[in-house]
């Protein structure tokens, strides 16, 4: 018997369940990254310590739910695919992790997620035969659980209990479709079995991700002064705490801003820092400047009365060299003098992880400023370009017997000046025009929202082109990992009433004019002198300064999304308002003003020739 005993305890030792090691530790020893990730190979999360405490948050049984606000390109996508590998070997259950659409969902499970988690022994132990029925590109059966990826519809959100539920980039999900996927753990909530990850960059505001937020606790990643040993919150934009007049946080020589409002990029690389709030000490942009952030940085709540829902926030500062964030701000504050506030917008929410609001100024009263010329002197001789001109266009405004024409000459910087505006009475007079300014048929856009037939038949026999505004925020370029969206829709030809082609192509009405406001408050749409003189007996509506007063932007509640929107909307004559608009958006298509997503290659008037991915339409409206 006595020696049967050490038998029966060996026996016990290979029976029993592995020790149950620390998240982190487990991690490390069991996950080794395939080539997908950015840095393949053996786990190491000590040089990421800002991802630590969030990971041992979520898999945390006393945890129920947790957020984390980040930044773009720092690792933490890792949070919910480690943390969730943890939960599958020592605590399996059915789950659920949502992307924003299914074809996200199955792009990086395909990608990587797949491949971690096969990669694991103990989850390889757990993965069933090979069955086509078993394991898909969206889902794995366990037997008695499964694991689910998929997008964020409501279809998707029906008709599963779930333990485990990860939302990813929910700053893209349709309103009301967190609350509803969330609501699937309810089951294992009840016996208090249940955990929600939210992970995503940041949003505009009065989404439901940022709703969630304000729920937290808000810890944020934060670091000492290695002189006042004042711990703060890493971030970008700062003032001094006895002087809010100076500068703190990231800094560079103000040198760098140029007096005529031009940027010196290299002197503000050169000069970048870190300075401190409280002190005025400086840290120099280096990789030892992170190492020592990462060394000595922890999770300081802001509001620590809310500790039963945790969120964690991280920008992109612990990661990335200073003097490449503030040439992203240099950019975006470029961009915006020239009417694009995107760029500044995706730098808040992808680097900075903060929610974004629109800037009030948008909403105040267009500024109209003359530029030291005269519509008699362009007009005495037309064909004479503007300093620095790269192109001129034609903008007409169809109405149901007359048309509203503005003539555009542009700069290779994106500014413009008025150098023709009138009504005119019939299709003749728009040819008149457009020999006499020496416009390309190509350049001459009309607007094809009403009236549409007519206006097709009017561009396939003249060789002129359609644009359509849009309530969309913006349209679908490219498929795959090279799909983006643009202010603009690819060229694309329709056949016309009376059989011929016409060439059209769709606008994002609200953001493109939010630029040409902008382009306006900062006197980058030049207007003459004598812009408002008018024919007599004309009534002072029609004049071309009241026109760009004749749209407003108003906050209404959207049918689609059901969230608050600003939105403009036309509260008396608009029709050079819309020529500018329009003009804006065929710009943008010719590479003249900066396209909000950047990635637009050199176009020239070939492609409003033959079209960029043109797709025939039989239909003429």
């Amino acid at each position: 018997m006595d020696r049967a005993i050490p038998e029966f305890r060996a026996l016990s030792r290979a029976w029993a369940r592995p020790r149950k090691l620390g998240v982190v530790a487990w991690a490390e020893r069991c996950i080794v990254l395939p080539s997908s990730y950015s840095q393949g190979g053996r786990l190491c999360l000590g040089t990421s310590r800002y991802l630590i405490e969030p990971l041992e948050t979520f898999v945390d049984p006393a945890t129920k739910h947790e957020d984390v606000l980040k930044a773009i390109k720092m690792g933490g996508t890792m949070i919910a695919e480690i943390g969730l590998a943890y939960l599958l070997a020592y605590a399996p259950g059915p789950i659920m992790w949502t992307h924003q659409t299914d074809d996200d969902a199955r792009e990086h499970m395909k990608g990587r997620g797949w491949a971690m988690l096969k990669g694991i022994r103990q989850i390889r132990d757990m993965l069933p035969a090979s069955n086509r029925h078993d394991i898909t590109d969206l889902s794995i059966y366990f037997g008695d659980f499964a694991m689910w990826v998929n997008g964020a519809s409501r279809n998707n959100a029906q008709g599963k209990d779930i333990r485990y539920k990860v939302n990813s980039e929910t700053w893209l999900w349709k309103q009301g479709l967190l609350a509803q996927f969330n609501g699937r753990t309810s089951a294992f909530e009840q016996r208090g079995l249940s955990k929600i990850l939210n992970e995503s960059q940041a949003s505009e505001c009065g989404t439901d991700w940022e709703a969630s937020w304000l729920t937290t606790d808000q810890r944020e990643w934060s670091v000492p002064c290695p002189r006042c040993r004042t711990v703060r919150p890493l971030n970008f934009f700062g003032v001094m705490d006895d002087d809010p007049k100076v500068r703190a946080c990231v800094v560079w020589d103000k040198e760098a801003h140029r007096p005529d409002g031009t940027w010196d990029e290299d002197r503000l690389r050169k000069s970048t820092r870190y300075r401190c709030a409280k002190c005025g000490h400086e840290q120099e942009d280096s990789g030892k400047t992170r190492v020592e952030w990462n060394d000595t940085g922890r999770y300081v709540a802001a509001r620590p009365d809310r500790s039963a829902h945790p969120g964690f926030r991280f920008n992109a500062l612990p990661g990335h060299p200073l003097e490449n964030l503030a040439a992203m701000w240099m950019h975006a504050v470029e961009r915006k003098a020239r009417g694009d506030i995107t760029a500044m917008r995706d730098f808040y929410l992808q680097r900075l992880a903060i929610f974004f609001r629109r800037d009030a100024e948008e909403q105040k009263p267009i500024t109209i400023k003359t530029a030291g010329y005269t519509l008699a002197d362009v007009a005495a001789h037309p064909l004479e370009k503007i300093p620095g001109e790269v192109s001129r266009m034609l903008l007409v405004d169809v109405q149901r017997d007359h048309y509203w024409a503005g003539v555009l000459g542009w700069r290779a910087d994106g500014a413009c000046r008025v150098l023709y505006r009138s009504k005119l009475l019939t299709d003749g007079a728009i040819e008149e025009v457009r020999e006499r300014y020496g416009i390309t048929p190509r350049l001459t856009v009309l607007d094809a929202q009403h009236d549409t037939g007519r206006v097709y038949d009017l561009c396939a026999k003249m060789g002129y082109v359609a644009a359509h505004g849009s309530g969309q925020n913006g349209f679908p370029w490219g498929t795959g990992k090279t799909r983006h969206t643009r202010l603009y829709s690819p060229i694309s030809r329709a056949k016309a009433p009376s059989g011929g082609i016409a060439h059209y192509f769709h606008w994002a009405s609200d953001p493109v004019k939010d630029m040409v406001f902008a382009a306006l408050q900062v006197g980058r749409i030049e207007l003459a002198e004598d812009i408002d003189q008018q024919p007599e007996g004309w009534h002072d509506r029609l004049r071309f300064t009241r026109q760009l007063q004749g749209e407003v932007k108003v906050q209404r509640i959207s049918k689609t999304t059901g969230k608050e929107e600003w939105r403009w909307k036309k509260t008396s004559d608009n029709h050079y308002w819309d020529c500018l608009a329009i003009g804006h958006a065929t710009a943008m298509i010719l590479d003249i003003v900066s396209s909000p997503e950047g990635e637009d290659s050199e176009v020239d008037e070939t492609t409003i020739n033959n079209g960029a991915d043109n797709r025939d339409s039989d239909t003429g409206a």
